[in-house]
């Protein structure tokens, strides 16, 4: 692909997260951000992050926490949606350092909430 052709792609994917800013909650921002980064490939994933950060985080702003508290609500939340898909928030550099989340017991109780929800058929039990 040319690099005309990747410029216009990145302008397109900026369009749609423009237009999902106006009428999206947060949340669903976040999870369309992920599904961008892992689906679309962007050139320049940092830049989507920087310019669309505040619209991705607004739904967890609060007078008590810091801007780096709410930063990193907001990457769990993305990190959690890549993860889902396969992949590791790390690979799309959105930040200068890695991001890590001390989340080991959190990422416990979600393997095993999962497997509790799986519902076994009545045959399969005795």
């Amino acid at each position: 692909m040319t690099m005309i052709g990747l410029l216009q792609r990145d302008s397109f994917l900026e369009d749609c997260l423009h237009e999902a800013s106006l009428y999206q909650a947060p949340s669903s921002l976040r999870r369309l951000f992920a599904t961008i980064l892992v689906y679309c490939n962007p050139t320049n994933p940092r830049d989507l992050w920087e310019r669309y950060e505040e619209e991705m985080s607004a739904d967890l702003n609060s007078e008590e926490d810091s801007l780096s508290i709410v930063r990193n609500k907001v990457l769990k939340s993305i990190s959690s949606t890549i993860e889902s898909m396969g992949k590791d928030i790390n690979s799309y550099q959105l930040l200068d350092e890695d991001i890590s989340f001390d989340d080991a017991e959190e990422f416990q109780s979600r393997e095993i909430n999962n497997e509790l929800g799986v519902e076994i058929p009545e045959e399969d039990i005795t």
